[in-house]
C-alpha cells in the first residue's frame, strides 16, 4: 500500500502513472491464487491490476504491460527475467514470500533473483524495494543482509508474539515386523502393519478432540492418502458407533453451499464432519471446504501441507501423519523441518482458544531428530554451488556478466557469499590459519567460478577470450538459458543429435533422419529426468500399459528368457523406458493406481514439453528440417493431450483438456467451448491398410454444411455443425 499511495490520486482514487510492476513471488502455484483473489478485492476500489503468471497461467505481453501486481512462483520470474524484453527495469517492489526457501532444492533460484535485481539497482541507478517474509528464519540477519537491508528494516517476531501458545506431541512409532524379528519370533504371525498403527492412533487423537467440540487438521502426504484417510475415519465412526461425536450442525446456508459441490467424493464424507482439501481438487470445491471448516461446520479436514503454505485457515489441533514423502527428484524421503514448522503454525485460533497443539507421528527412529532441529533450529544455508553453472550462463546470455571480473563482481551479491564467509565448513573448506582468511575465501570463490567458465566454454555454451577475460555467449546457451535446460542436457543432446564438433561447427555426419521413438528416447536422457527412477512396486502396471497403451510404432529391445516369450519376464524397464511409457499412458488417458506413477506423469509432461521445446529450437537453429517437423508434433500432442493418430480437434474437447498439464488448464473448470469428443471421433476414419487417420482440416475447410453432416454420421444438432465449423 505504501508503494501505490506514492502513485495514487487521493481525491479521484486514480492512478497518476501506471507504469510500474510489483512483483509477489509465492513458493507454490495454489497459493499464488489465492493470493490474487485475495488482492484483487481488496485493491478493486482503487483500479489497480493484479494478475497470476505461473506455469498455469499464462499471460500475453498486453496483458503483463496492463497489469500492475503480478504474483508469480520464482521459476517463472527467473524465466521472465532471464529476456531482456524491459518488464524489469519497471519493477518497483519486489515481495519474497517464504525466504526459508532459500535453504530448499529451489532455493537457488531465489538467490539468482536477488542478485539480479541487486545489480539493476545498481547500474540503473533505480530504487527497487526488495521485502522478505518468513515465519521460520533463525538467521534473519543473513538474510536481511543477502537483501541489502539495514537493521533498522529488520522486524523479528519471537515465540511471545504468538497469540496462543502451543503444545508440542511427538509420537514415536515403531514395526512390528522390525521387533518380531529382533526378539527372534515369526513375524508372519502379526496381522498389524505400521499404517495400522498410524491409523489407530491418529482416529483416536482425532476423536478426543472432536468429543471436546474441537477442530482438528490431520496433514497427509498424498492426494490419493487424504481421501482414504477421511473413509477410514469414517469406517472408524461405524465400528465404534461415535456417530454423535461426527454429526455437524446443519444450517440451510450449509446445504446450500454442499450441493454446489462437483465431487462425489466429497458428498459422501462430508456428512460425517469431515472433510478433504488437496490441489487435485476444482478450485470452487477446495473454497467451499474452507468456508465450512471457517464456519465450524466440519469439524475434521484431512489435506495436504500445501494447506499450510496456503490459506489461513488455523484449527485448534493439527497433526502429522508419518513424515515419508515422495518426491519425483529424490524418491521418498523425510518431511522437511521447515514443513513441520509450517504445518505446526497452523494449531490454535486466537479468536476461539487459549492454546493450540501440534502432534507429530513419526518412525521411532527419528523422533529425536525431529525434536532436536524443532526446538533449536538449524540455520538457513545456501545450495547455490551445484547451480552456479547454470545461473552464470543466463547472467551472461542477458549481459549482465561480460567477463570473469563482473562474475566475481555478481557472485558477492548471493546468499552463498554471505553464508560461506561466515560459515565456511558448511561447504566443505577448511581455513588455514596461517593465511589470511578473506583471501582464502575469495580464492575459494574464483576458483569455483574459474570451473564453472571452464566447463561452460568446452560445452560451448559461452565462449571465453583468453587474453581479454571476456566471456560472450553462444546461441546454444541462449536456448538453454530460455527454456531453463541443465549445461549437461544440452552437451547431451549435442552430442545424441550429431550437431556439434570440437571446433563448434555442424557435423557432416549429423543424422536428420531420427524416428519419432529414438528423438523421444533421447528426450528421456535428460538430466532433469536423473533421479526418476522404476520402482517394485510400479513394474507390474507399466508393463500393462507398455502392452495395452502404447503410443510407437516401435518398442524397446526386449530381453528373452530361455523358453518364455512372456512380456512380463522379457522387458527390462530403467528410467527411460519408464518415462516413455508414462507419456503414453498420459496420451491415452489412462489412469495410474500406484500414487507414485501419477506424481511421475505430471513431472515428466511438465518437462518434457518444455524440454522438446529446447529441442525444437536446437534443430531449427541447425536446419534439420525432418527433426523441426517430429519435435513440433510432439509438442502439440503433449500439450493439447492427443494421440498421432487423431484428428487436430480433439485438441478442442473436454476430455483432451481434463488432467492435463498446460496453459489450457483454466478451461477445465468451464463447461463452454469444448466439441464432443464422440463427434470428432467421426472424422477419424480407417484408411485402406487398416489404420485410422484423420481427415484434413483443409479437406473439412472446403466442405458444405450438408456433407460435413453426412461424414459425423448425424443429421442432429446443427449447433454442434456450425460450432465445429467456426473451430475449424
Amino acid at each position: 500500500m505504501r508503494e501505490l499511495e506514492k502513485r495514487i490520486d487521493k481525491q479521484t482514487r486514480t492512478l497518476l502513472n501506471p507504469e510500474f510492476k510489483i512483483v509477489y513471488i509465492s513458493p507454490m502455484k495454489a497459493l499464488a491464487a489465492e493470493i490474487v483473489e485475495k488482492f484483487s478485492t481488496k485493491l478493486k476500489y482503487l483500479n489497480v491490476q493484479v494478475k497470476e503468471l505461473t506455469g498455469d497461467m499464462q499471460l500475453s505481453k498486453q496483458e503483463i504491460l496492463e497489469t500492475h501486481v503480478i504474483v508469480t512462483t520464482p521459476e517463472k520470474w527467473d524465466v521472465v527475467t532471464r529476456k531482456s524484453d524491459g518488464l524489469s527495469t519497471l519493477l518497483k517492489l519486489l515481495i519474497i514470500d517464504e525466504i526459508h526457501l532459500l535453504n530448499d532444492e529451489r532455493g537457488p533460484v531465489l538467490e539468482c533473483l536477488v542478485a539480479r535485481t541487486l545489480l539493476n539497482i545498481e547500474r540503473l541507478q533505480k530504487t527497487i524495494r526488495l521485502v522478505g517474509l518468513s515465519a521460520t528464519l533463525p538467521n534473519y540477519l543473513d538474510v536481511a543482509a543477502f537483501l541489502g537491508v539495514s537493521n533498522q528494516g529488520v522486524f523479528f517476531f519471537d515465540q511471545s508474539y504468538r497469540p496462543v501458545p502451543l503444545i508440542q506431541n511427538y509420537i514415536g512409532i515403531k514395526d512390528p515386523f522390525e521387533i518380531a524379528v529382533k526378539a527372534g519370533r515369526k513375524p508372519q504371525n502379526y496381522k498389524r502393519r505400521k499404517l495400522d498403527i498410524y491409523n489407530d492412533l491418529c482416529y483416536e487423537l482425532v476423536r478426543e478432540n472432536v468429543k471436546n467440540h474441537k477442530q482438528v487438521m490431520v496433514f497427509v502426504h498424498s492426494r490419493k492418502d487424504t481421501l482414504g484417510t477421511a473413509n477410514l475415519f469414517i469406517d472408524k465412526v461405524k465400528e465404534n458407533n461415535d456417530d454423535h461425536y461426527f454429526k455437524p450442525h446443519e444450517k440451510a446456508e450449509h446445504r446450500e453451499k454442499i450441493h454446489k459441490l462437483r465431487n462425489k467424493a466429497l458428498q459422501k464424507i462430508i456428512p460425517f464432519s469431515i472433510g478433504i482439501h488437496n490441489a487435485g481438487l476444482l478450485r470452487k470445491d477446495r473454497n467451499i471446504i474452507e468456508k465450512l471448516f471457517l464456519d465450524g461446520y466440519l469439524r475434521v479436514l484431512v489435506t495436504t501441507a500445501t494447506l499450510a503454505w496456503g490459506v489461513n485457515l488455523p484449527a485448534y489441533a493439527v497433526i502429522i501423519k508419518g513424515t515419508d514423502i515422495y518426491d519425483p527428484k529424490q524418491g521418498t524421503t523425510n518431511l522437511s523441518v521447515l514443513d513441520v514448522q509450517q504445518i505446526f503454525g497452523r494449531a490454535g485460533r486466537p479468536q476461539f482458544d487459549t492454546e493450540g497443539e501440534a502432534t507429530l507421528m513419526t518412525d521411532f527412529s527419528k523422533v529425536s531428530q525431529y525434536m532436536g532441529q524443532l526446538n533449536n533450529s538449524g540455520y538457513i544455508e545456501s545450495k547455490f554451488l551445484h547451480h552456479l553453472k547454470e545461473a552464470l550462463n543466463a547472467e551472461i546470455v542477458l549481459g549482465n556478466i561480460t567477463s570473469e571480473f563482473e562474475a566475481m563482481d555478481w557472485l558477492k551479491y548471493t546468499y552463498f557469499a554471505i553464508r560461506f564467509k561466515r560459515n565456511p565448513i558448511a561447504y566443505q573448506f577448511s581455513v588455514n590459519p596461517a593465511i589470511d582468511r578473506t583471501y582464502q575465501l575469495e580464492q575459494f570463490m574464483h576458483d569455483q567460478l574459474e570451473k564453472a567458465i571452464s566447463e561452460l566454454n568446452q560445452e560451448r555454451l559461452i565462449r571465453r577470450e583468453n587474453n581479454t577475460h571476456f566471456l560472450n555467449s553462444t546461441e546454444l546457451g541462449r536456448i538453454t538459458s530460455h527454456f531453463y535446460i541443465k549445461s549437461e542436457t544440452m552437451a547431451m543432446f549435442c552430442e545424441k543429435l550429431g550437431i556439434m564438433t570440437e571446433n563448434n561447427q555442424t557435423s557432416k555426419n549429423k543424422d536428420e533422419y531420427i524416428t519419432e521413438f529414438k528423438l523421444l528416447s533421447i528426450m528421456a536422457k535428460a538430466k532433469e529426468f536423473e533421479n526418476l527412477k522404476v520402482r517394485e512396486e510400479e513394474t507390474h502396471e507399466l508393463k500393462r500399459v507398455l502392452r495395452e497403451f502404447w503410443v510407437f510404432e516401435e518398442t524397446f529391445k526386449t530381453i528373452k528368457k530361455p523358453g518364455d516369450l512372456n512380456i512380463e519376464d522379457g522387458v527390462v524397464l530403467e528410467s527411460e523406458e519408464k518415462i516413455l511409457i508414462l507419456m503414453s499412458g498420459y496420451l491415452k488417458q489412462y489412469e495410474f493406481d500406484c500414487f507414485s506413477l501419477v506424481i511421475d506423469t505430471q513431472y515428466v509432461i511438465q518437462n518434457a514439453i518444455r524440454i522438446l521445446r529446447c529441442i525444437l529450437e536446437i534443430t531449427f537453429q541447425k536446419n534439420l528440417a525432418n527433426l523441426v517437423d517430429t519435435a513440433m508434433r510432439w509438442c502439440k500432442y503433449l500439450e493439447n493431450r492427443m494421440i498421432p493418430y487423431q484428428s487436430p480437434l480433439r485438441q478442442f474437447c473436454r476430455e483432451n483438456n481434463q488432467g492435463s498439464y498446460n496453459s489450457m488448464r483454466a478451461r477445465k473448470e468451464q463447461r463452454e467451448g469444448f466439441l464432443d469428443a464422440e463427434l470428432v471421433s467421426h472424422l477419424e476414419v480407417e484408411n485402406a491398410s487398416g489404420d485410422i487417420m484423420p481427415i484434413p482440416l483443409d479437406e473439412l475447410i472446403r466442405m458444405e454444411q450438408n456433407e460435413l453432416a453426412f461424414r459425423l454420421g448425424t443429421q442432429k444438432e446443427a449447433y454442434h455443425n456450425n460450432h465445429l465449423e467456426n473451430h475449424c
